[in-house]
C-alpha cells in the first residue's frame, strides 16, 4: 500500500533485495528501524553514508534511441 512505501536510493535498494527475500521483508522486516538493525544491512548504511549523493549514479539505465 502506499502508506508503506518509501522512496529508496537505488544502491540501497539493490541491497535490501540482495540481502532479504521477499517473505523476509513482509513478515520480519516491515519497518525502517528493522531494516536498519539487520546486521548486513547496518553495516552497509555505516559504509554508503560516506559517500557523496551522488553516488552510484550510473544505476540510471540509458534510454533506448538516444
Amino acid at each position: 500500500t502506499q502508506a508503506n512505501t518509501a522512496q529508496v536510493h537505488r544502491v540501497c535498494h539493490r541491497k535490501i533485495h540482495a540481502t532479504l527475500t521477499e517473505k523476509q521483508l513482509a513478515r520480519e522486516f516491515t519497518t525502517w528501524p528493522a531494516l536498519q538493525a539487520q546486521p548486513a544491512l547496518a553495516s552497509f548504511i555505516q559504509w554508503v553514508q560516506k559517500k557523496q549523493p551522488e553516488y552510484y549514479d550510473n544505476t540510471l539505465r540509458p534510454t533506448r534511441g538516444r
